[in-house]
């Protein structure tokens, strides 16, 4: 088993590491992009490119991802985090990336401070997409609440942001309730699941019982007719 987990281990690190060599093949692309469609294409492959690798390091274990190989995709993202500004803000906008902003802290610090920079239309249009309605993991939802409340900078002093202060705080609030509410549903289902009175098998154990006994009964009286029978021939 373990030889099995350390194979397991050591190929999806394997794939974290190709993820991050092809975004950075992404984005040399898009920096030898000359004309406007070009860049269009390259701008949508790279996004594509930081999607995949955030939503692996998101579901990668400490054996898959031990903490050098975050800090070196922490630092990648980091360094050209300026390309990255829109595909790193679009991320928000689905709660399987989130995980991975608590692992890369300083690609999470430099998001949030392109968040106070954004319009009050982009960060609605942004974080209105993150729709967590159907997450059935709370692990998830407490995570996009986690990331959420440290964009917002809230419980911190200016000082402490570097002045980067989100002035519009609406819509990370209500994606942060969304999350909350979602969390909170999912806890009350699984508790209602869990408390459900179990049916009683008691009748069913009777039921049966009583259908054992009257084919005794049956049996017993196709014997005894058969014994009358047999009965009355020798008496014939």
């Amino acid at each position: 088993r373990n030889a099995t987990r350390a194979t397991m281990a050591t190929t999806a690190a394997n794939h974290i590491t190709n993820l991050s060599k092809e975004l950075e093949e992404r984005i040399t692309e898009q920096e030898k992009a000359s004309n406007e469609n070009d860049k269009a294409i390259a701008k949508d492959a790279t996004k594509g490119a930081l999607f995949a690798l955030l939503k692996a390091v998101s579901h990668g274990s400490k054996d898959e991802l031990p903490a050098e190989a975050r800090h070196q995709i922490d630092a990648l993202l980091l360094q050209r985090a300026t390309l990255l500004k829109w595909p790193l803000l679009r991320s928000l906008s689905d709660a399987s990336h989130y995980r991975a902003f608590l692992g890369l802290p300083k690609t999470m610090e430099q998001t949030r401070q392109f968040l106070t920079t954004a319009s009050a239309n982009k960060l609605q249009e942004i974080l209105g997409a993150l729709d967590v309605s159907e997450n059935t993991n709370t692990q998830d939802l407490k995570w996009v609440q986690e990331v959420l409340k440290y964009m917002s900078g809230d419980g911190r002093r200016k000082k402490e942001l570097g002045g980067f202060v989100l002035q519009n705080k609406n819509p990370v609030r209500a994606a942060m309730n969304q999350a909350k509410s979602q969390q909170q549903q999912v806890n009350q289902d699984t508790k209602t699941t869990d408390t459900k009175p179990v049916k009683p098998i008691t009748y069913s154990l009777q039921r049966d019982a009583r259908i054992v006994d009257k084919e005794r009964q049956g049996a017993r009286a196709s014997d005894f007719g058969s014994l009358v029978d047999a009965a009355l021939e020798r008496k014939g």
